[in-house]
């Protein structure tokens, strides 16, 4: 799959869980936060990664929990967050060559 289609795939399934958020209408108490919070894991989960340890089951979990809560998740004390690496749409060999796309 390209990176392209792998992208799509992955906007649509968290677009599809959208509705599943809960909707707040007035104050904000420490309820709705904790299941926003619990609701917002899911749908990080939904989304399937390679980037990440065991991403084919967390998906993209470790973006959006502490550091230390995926290290017990993970059984892994020495797990550290690192971003995923934006690839952009072009080769940074390419760019650096003055190459452009539409060559």
């Amino acid at each position: 799959m390209t990176t392209i289609a792998r992208s799509v795939t992955i906007s649509r399934a968290i677009e599809a869980q959208a509705h599943k958020t809960i909707k707040i209408v007035g104050e904000i108490a420490l309820d709705d936060i904790d299941r926003m919070e619990e609701e917002l894991r899911e749908i990080a989960m939904a989304a399937k990664s390679g980037h990440f340890p065991q991403g084919d089951f967390f998906g993209h979990l470790p973006m959006a929990i502490k550091e230390a809560n995926m290290r017990q998740i993970l059984t892994d004390p020495t797990y550290i967050y690192a971003e995923q690496e934006d690839p952009s749409a072009y080769d940074p060999a390419a760019v650096t060559a003055g190459i452009s796309a539409a060559q």
